[in-house]
């Protein structure tokens, strides 16, 4: 029964990124794939803005949540996390298919969730997000959306 519940959750939109397909810009080698919880789309991403992050500790785990992450419509995301934890950590969300062949014509925005490991209260969380190539004149670069730190 409960494997038949982990199962039913994974398919409702939890997201463990990975493997040989890692498509990392560079100064995030070694950075280790999170699961994420993406949300449908709630709402059109119309102004410009990157979103915001808010962290909460939840029985003994630090939980992050990205909220109105502006992606294209229907466009799953990865996240990834680069640290030790003792002096903070960067969390890199981006498109898990940085190369599509095409896209929606239209922008949401999300609300992606994901737990950081081992940070200590206090230190900093640094979120950066990164666009994927589809009609880009240059490689995406990765952009700070927010450094808060952990409660």
């Amino acid at each position: 029964m409960q494997r038949a519940r982990l199962v039913l959750l994974l398919s409702l939109g939890v997201v463990q990124c990975g493997g040989e397909d890692r498509d990392l810009p560079p100064g995030w080698t070694g950075a280790r794939s999170l699961p994420v919880d993406q949300s449908s789309c709630a709402g059109e991403a119309i102004m410009p803005g990157a979103g915001k992050l808010a962290l909460a500790r939840e029985m003994g785990r630090l939980r992050a949540s990205y909220e109105e992450a502006p992606f294209r419509c229907q466009q799953r995301v990865c996240a990834y996390h680069l640290g030790d934890g003792a002096g903070g950590a960067r969390v890199l969300v981006q498109p898990c298919d940085m190369t599509p062949d095409s896209v929606a014509k239209c922008s949401c925005l999300y609300r992606v969730g994901f737990d950081v490991a081992g940070v200590e209260p206090g230190r900093p969380v640094e979120l950066h997000r990164r666009s994927d190539r589809y009609g880009a004149a240059s490689e995406p670069q990765p952009e700070l959306v927010a450094s808060v730190r952990a409660p």
